[in-house]
């Protein structure tokens, strides 16, 4: 099995191009109104969202097209955003897209947009399951998921078959760790 039990969270491996990607997430979340269960989920009507917040407007974030494109899911959307715009205009339009999923690319130049907008996204949206991924949280992941308790995990290194494999998990409806070990 490629999953291992690490006290807190799950550490799930995916091997691509001999790098390890790795995927924490929170585990032993009880289903309710205030922290849902993280195997909750809708199945196949599932909407995930991949937030990319740019430096300025001219720029694009390649990241975020990268894993749409490998995922090829019609029920992956991408929200671009700068670092410029107000965090509430952000906040109404991801209020909008009404994600199940939400994930974040994250830059030295978004990090602390990005720390802030997690913390009010979770109180706007609190049955969003929010991901990380990028250079800024994926080389002391541990340290990001315990200052932010709204995270639901961080994704680390190439993250496209990653990716491919959790939104795959949380469109089939599947449940339970039996599930989260097959990717």
């Amino acid at each position: 099995s490629r999953i291992k039990n690490t006290g807190k969270r799950l550490l799930i491996w995916s091997y691509k191009h001999s790098k390890i990607d790795a995927i924490y997430h929170k585990q032993g979340t009880k289903k309710s109104e205030e922290a849902p269960h993280f195997f909750s989920w809708k199945g196949n009507d599932m909407k995930v969202l991949l937030g990319a917040v740019n430096a300025k407007y001219i720029h694009s974030n390649l990241a975020v097209y990268s894993l749409k494109a490998y995922a090829e899911d019609p029920a992956v959307e991408i929200g671009e955003y700068t670092i410029n715009q107000q965090m509430e205009d952000v906040l109404a339009d991801l209020y909008e897209h009404r994600p199940d999923v939400i994930g974040f690319s994250c830059y030295i130049w978004n990090i602390p947009y990005i720390e802030k907008l997690v913390r009010e996204l979770k109180k706007l949206l609190p049955q969003v399951q929010i991901w990380l991924g990028g250079p800024e949280v994926s080389f002391d992941a541990e340290k990001v998921m315990e200052e932010y308790p709204q995270l639901t995990g961080i994704m680390l290194g190439e993250g496209e078959q990653t990716f491919l494999e959790l939104a795959q998990h949380y469109r089939s409806g599947e449940s339970g760790e039996e599930a989260l070990s097959r990717i």
